[in-house]
């Protein structure tokens, strides 16, 4: 059996358009719950599905979820692979495929510098974007960074930038 731990917030108000899933390594956090809140704004419902350890991969479960909810979109907070023990194989494509939906990468916890530099978060872009384990994954956008004092911060743009690729997804 298959045990699935899931933040799930969900406005009364929501319709049942299809869900987002962001897909991280922890529970919940204030990235994770200001993007829920920015597409329930938009009347999108949205969880988060995390996974600490490589077996079964994070594609595997988003595929077997797919049978479950009307997914139509993927929030990537993963680093690497959602597929990583299969990454010499193409990782996670095969099931990406057959959920069939838009994964967008969220750049988090970008250096301070990157996102205050005047060129944009280049260095985490590149990380974050043309790895070849990032299995399709397009649109990296930033949506949190690292202070000074190593605190995690949001940035809102960013967050609202990402919901509003979702909300015309589906």
């Amino acid at each position: 059996m298959k045990v699935y731990i899931m933040n799930i917030k969900k406005a009364n108000n929501i319709t049942e358009s299809g869900y987002v899933i962001i897909a991280s390594y922890g529970y919940g956090g204030s990235l994770v719950d200001a993007l829920i809140k920015e597409y329930e704004l938009k009347k999108r419902p949205a969880f988060n599905v995390f996974q600490r350890v490589t077996s079964p991969s994070m594609a595997s479960i988003l595929l077997d979820m797919s049978s479950k909810f009307n997914i139509v979109a993927v929030n990537s907070l993963y680093s690497w692979s959602m597929d990583y023990n299969n990454m010499g194989n193409g990782g996670a494509i095969d099931e990406f495929t057959k959920i069939n939906v838009e994964i967008l990468k969220a750049l988090n916890d970008i250096s301070e510098y990157s996102y205050n530099s005047q060129y944009g978060p280049q260095s985490e872009w590149t990380y974050g974007v043309t790895i070849p384990s990032m299995e399709g994954v397009y649109g990296a956008i930033a949506v949190s960074y690292v202070d000074k004092d190593g605190n995690s911060r949001i940035i809102k743009d960013g967050v609202k930038k990402i919901s509003r690729n979702h909300i015309r997804l589906g």
